[in-house]
């Protein structure tokens, strides 16, 4: 599994740090060292289930409460703690409840 962290340090809401050897190639820049969960120095590539519906990411890393978005490069729904968000494959980054929600239901109707 390729793990991403976009633009942000968390993944699922979970604070990452960067971490260890490199160096590891990701969105373009050259990164030495992992990410890692804060708290126990795991890999972020071990899945940790969403903190709003308990579920774990799908088989392909989707998120469990979005699901696969057909044209999205990454998406999260904030687990209830975040605001969320969605990057779409032509660069478009869509953030905050009203702003995905109106994305999703454009994305529904096609």
């Amino acid at each position: 599994m390729t793990c991403y962290i976009y633009r942000h340090p968390y993944e699922c809401t979970n604070p990452v740090i960067l971490d260890g050897p490199g160096p590891h190639h990701l969105d373009g820049l050259v990164h030495v060292g992992k990410y890692v969960y804060t708290d126990t120095g795991e890999d972020i590539c071990t899945p940790r289930p969403c903190p709003k519906c308990g579920n774990l990411p799908t088989p392909e890393g989707h998120d469990p409460c979005l699901g696969h978005l057909p044209g999205v490069r990454a998406a999260c729904c904030g687990h209830g703690v975040e605001p969320p968000y969605i990057f779409t494959d032509d660069g478009r980054y869509i953030s905050g409840q009203e702003d995905v929600d109106a994305y999703l239901t454009e994305v529904q109707k096609s």
